[in-house]
């Protein structure tokens, strides 16, 4: 965490052997200073630079309050280190510092207990909205589900009726159709046999007419049977013709 840098760099900073070091320590130990100042306050009131809403919940005011005077503790003493540091040094000053090295190290577990009671806290209650969100997303699958259910009773489960109904329909005048075409066949055929037949008893009552002229001159009773077999050939070819 950033706290436990910052108490590193501190350290560092103060035990350097050497000026060069020194300052390459100080540069360090501003730089992380001003970030964990950005990170602590963003916390608390957001920023959207870093993505952070800032919308805390009450148990976790409550930690960032507990916590107050261990982060005012070591933002003052740290400070008040940098601005000494840029006194000429004297035994004063380095007694100063080690006050303020001691209160830094002091307070720094102290702040990180809490930090850690906060970070433990955001982890369970994103874990707690992730849950949320997978109790909706189910809810919303149901929903979804439901709805095409409906849908299918409402909608489909009428228009497969009606496609049935229509293929029914369609199944019975096709059938129709082929009766239909049926008797028309036969209806043809016996429209030739008869015709067939027709000819027949025309050409059997020409004969006849032919054999009643001859049969005149000699043989009555022959006549007779002869005129009648051609009326029952007529009556014959007008019934087929019917």
């Amino acid at each position: 965490m950033l706290s436990q840098k910052l108490t590193k760099e501190v350290l560092l900073f103060y035990y350097a052997d050497s000026k060069i070091k020194q300052m390459e320590y100080k540069k360090d130990l501003i730089f992380t200073f001003n970030t964990w100042q950005k990170v602590h306050n963003s916390l608390i009131n957001g920023n959207k630079e870093l993505n952070l809403p800032g919308n805390n919940s009450s148990e976790i005011q409550i930690f960032f309050k507990e916590m107050k005077p261990y982060y005012q503790a070591l933002s003052t003493n740290t400070l008040k280190l940098l601005n000494l540091h840029n006194i000429n040094s004297s035994e004063l000053n380095n007694k100063q510092k080690t006050v303020l090295i001691n209160n830094i190290v002091k307070n720094s577990p102290l702040f990180l207990k809490w930090m850690d009671k906060i970070v433990f806290r955001y982890e369970k209650e994103a874990f707690t909205r992730v849950e949320k969100l997978k109790s909706y997303q189910i809810w919303v699958v149901i929903l979804v589900l439901l709805t095409l259910v409906f849908e299918s009773i409402l909608i489909f489960k009428p228009m497969v009726k009606k496609i049935q109904q229509n293929f029914i329909q369609i199944q019975k005048q096709s059938s129709e159709l082929k009766q239909t075409q049926k008797m028309k066949v036969i209806g043809q055929l016996a429209a030739g046999v008869a015709h067939e037949i027709n000819n027949l008893m025309t050409v059997i009552v020409g004969n006849n007419e032919l054999a009643i002229q001859e049969f005149k001159k000699t043989d009555s009773n022959n006549i007779k049977a002869i005129k009648f077999l051609t009326e029952i050939t007529s009556s014959v070819s007008n019934e087929s013709c019917c």
